[in-house]
């Protein structure tokens, strides 16, 4: 059975929430727990806008986590890498489909970035934007080139399998999942597995074929258009939520596939750029009305559940992760308040 993010699409519902006013770059009030801010947010840029030396230097750190000891994930060979794919695939059903997913992961991103500058890195966390490689041609991006990115799909194209291009050949990782949500996660050690695929309508009929023979990759899921009808429609925290991480999200989720389709797929490298983009694309969104949407955040908190009763105090969980204490959303409503203290190149 192939993993699908796509398979759990949530119908948003429409909740209106006020908020007071800030400034995009400057001072940003906060009736949550981190009021203070920062004179200089880090900027996060596109990977394709690094310079090869820093990509390279990126791509050193994350290999570097596989190669620190386990703080949470307590199986014999466990790394620091693993920690964060076992505490995602561990909380999977609290953190997708519920108010939760967008502070949650940006918060996860910020962990992961501190992660690699333990490993030397000295850059900030990088995006990926899938809106810039949307088309018939996904699978020719540079994301996926073996020398200035990350490689390409399995050995063997029709199904899950180790990559066979890029630095991370023969990268082993720990956790592992049967699907998104509801299935078997237990540790497995494993090489990192792709399967990029694309889902074409041939006579009426979606089929599933390897991107070597449809490079779009599902990018009708995720171009321009997309986004920005998300976010023009997405009126409220809610109705921008649901609709983004169950279309464009999801897309990237499936459309790679191997460990990015189940729950454990923070053991693929490209999740942390998909995911900065993610955080990215809320934060424009937040910053394109910033008086009614910067600390905007309702929704539900259990999945499948049509009650509204998520609060921006409502304690987020991560598990010892990084040796950080869980924290209430409010703390990282706002991205250039103290805690996280960055911005986008947008």
């Amino acid at each position: 059975m192939r993993s699908s993010f796509l398979g759990l699409l949530f119908s948003a519902l429409t909740v209106v929430s006020a908020a007071p006013s800030h400034n995009i770059l400057g001072r940003q009030e906060s009736t949550g727990n981190d009021t203070s801010y920062c004179s200089s947010p880090a900027i996060r840029k596109e990977w394709r806008d690094l310079d090869q030396a820093t990509q390279q230097k990126y791509i050193s750190a994350v290999k570097c986590l596989a190669t620190k000891p386990a703080r949470v994930n307590t199986h014999p060979g466990a790394t620091l890498y693993d920690d964060f794919a076992t505490v995602h695939m561990m909380l999977a059903d609290r953190i997708h489909f519920v108010a939760q997913f967008l502070p949650w992961h940006r918060w996860f991103v910020h962990l992961y970035e501190t992660a690699l500058k333990e490993c030397g890195y000295t850059g900030n966390a990088v995006y990926w934007d899938w809106t810039r490689d949307a088309g018939p041609n996904v699978v020719n991006s540079p994301i996926f080139d073996p020398v200035t990115g990350f490689g390409g799909t399995g050995t063997n194209i029709t199904e899950r399998s180790p990559i066979a291009t890029g630095p991370f050949v023969n990268f082993t990782v720990m956790a592992y999942a049967d699907y998104f949500g509801g299935g078997k996660y237990y540790d497995r050690p494993h090489l990192l597995e792709r399967n990029l695929i694309s889902m074409p309508t041939i006579n009426n009929t979606v089929v599933v074929v390897p991107a070597s023979e449809d490079g779009s990759m599902l990018s009708e899921r995720y171009t321009e258009t997309m986004m920005n009808n998300i976010v023009k429609s997405g009126q409220d925290f809610e109705s921008f939520r649901g609709p983004f991480e169950g279309i464009p999200h999801a897309a990237i989720h499936d459309t790679i596939g191997g460990d990015m389709g189940p729950s454990s797929s923070p053991n693929e490298p490209l999740f942390w750029l998909h995911h900065t983009n993610v955080d990215r694309w809320w934060w424009k969104w937040q910053h394109l009305d910033n008086s009614s949407r910067a600390l905007q955040y309702t929704g539900n908190t259990v999945q499948g559940s049509s009650e509204l009763d998520a609060t921006a105090q409502d304690i987020m969980p991560f598990l010892g992760l990084m040796g950080a204490d869980d924290l209430p959303v409010s703390d990282v409503l706002l991205t250039n308040a103290s805690k996280l203290c960055y911005v986008y190149d947008y």
